[in-house]
């Protein structure tokens, strides 16, 4: 496997991030999320300044914005496992219930 390859991939194509953008942004109350992204980035490359403008461009905090934004650029994106292990305390509360 050639990683160096795989990271000039990831920085010529920055669009791989939108799903997770999308996700945070829902998850933080944007219920239009899906339609503004789809509508700012369906069909095109994005480079890093694209990217940062999609998201600064959210009605989110700043500090949520830097959190959006930390996702995005690693290989591994953390932030499904944090909406799964938010979903799983969510769940257990209710069960206590």
């Amino acid at each position: 496997v050639d990683r160096d390859m795989i990271d000039q991939d990831i920085d010529r194509h920055q669009e791989i991030w939108i799903e997770s953008v999308k996700s945070y942004a829902l998850s933080h109350g944007i219920l239009d999320a899906y339609e503004y992204l789809k509508h700012k980035t369906r069909g095109k490359v994005l480079k890093r300044k694209d990217l940062l403008e999609r998201i600064t461009s959210l009605p989110l905090t700043k500090r949520e914005k830097q959190e959006c934004l930390s996702f995005c650029g690693h290989r591994v994106n953390p932030y499904p496992q944090k909406i799964v292990a938010e979903a799983i305390q969510k769940a257990k509360k209710l069960v206590s219930i």
